[in-house]
């Protein structure tokens, strides 16, 4: 393969510094369970002064002072080990961009694999706003439901004017979900669209119809004018759960691909990966 001729070089010298810090860790780790096991030995050692008020009033200060020192080198080893992880990490990550760049550009396989993840997680980022104005819709549904009720058994103007306060911000919620409605449809539709024509495996899937969300139906006919009501609002209530239900079963089927997407990836670049350190 071209593309490994190419990379090979890049690869074997960043996999050299990943091993390098590797051992690195290995050692400190060694040397941090030599250092726990001494410490437990001191402790055990140690009086009740010692332990718990620094070797007054009769304990062994010299004996308080070596362990204090002690756990100054515990606590530097373990900061030391941190830091080796999160270099090698971030050896390791950059690595994978780059052997992820190389690829996009000159391996037909995985441009494919990449446009699918892509095309997969503008689905789930535009399912998830979507899922978050149904969520804020309900929440304002709740206040308003308890606030009418409240309304409803008081006749207090303060309590009325609080009650028109959250059923105006209820009714703005469910618009707002109403108008939001055609931007995931239509990104729903330019996924299937998207796969439509293709060949993939059986983990990427088209949203099926039988879970379309058509909320044109679902709000066609609610008259938003008479909202100031308990039933209404149960109205209201009744109908963005519905459009929850469909929704999450949509969030479900695009995450479950979504995450099998990049399984899918990481595996081909970590072939890769390996193909280069042969």
């Amino acid at each position: 393969m071209k593309t490994v001729r190419v990379l090979r070089e890049r690869v074997c010298s960043a996999q050299a510094r990943i091993d390098g810090l590797s051992a690195d860790s290995s050692n400190a780790s060694a040397l941090l369970r030599l250092k726990l096991k001494e410490s437990a030995r001191f402790w055990e050692k140690m009086n009740f002064r010692e332990r718990y008020l620094n070797g007054w009033f009769g304990g062994d200060k010299v004996k308080v002072r070596d362990r204090r020192n002690l756990e100054r080198e515990i606590s530097a080893l373990r900061a030391r080990i941190r830091r080796i992880a999160k270099k090698s990490d971030s050896f390791d990550r950059k690595l994978m961009e780059h052997i992820s760049a190389q690829l996009s550009g000159s391996d037909d396989s995985y441009r494919k694999l990449l446009e699918v993840r892509k095309s997969l997680e503008k689905l789930k980022k535009s399912a998830d706003w979507f899922g978050d104005k149904i969520d804020r819709a309900l929440s304002e549904i709740d206040e308003a439901q308890g606030m009418e009720t409240l309304d409803l058994v008081t006749k207090n103007k303060g309590i009325a004017m609080m009650s028109y306060f959250e059923n105006s911000e209820a009714n703005e919620a469910i618009r707002e979900v109403s108008r939001s409605a055609p931007a995931f449809q239509k990104a729903m539709d330019e996924y299937n669209g998207f796969l439509k024509g293709r060949k993939f495996s059986g983990s990427i899937v088209a949203i099926d119809d039988g879970i379309d969300l058509v909320l044109d139906l679902i709000f066609d006919g609610f008259d938003f004018s008479s909202f100031f009501t308990l039933s209404a609002l149960n109205n209201a209530e009744e109908k963005m759960k519905e459009a929850r239900n469909k929704v999450s079963r949509i969030r479900k089927v695009v995450d479950e691909s979504f995450r099998k997407a990049k399984s899918v990836e990481s595996i081909y670049l970590k072939k890769v990966r390996s193909e280069c350190l042969k």
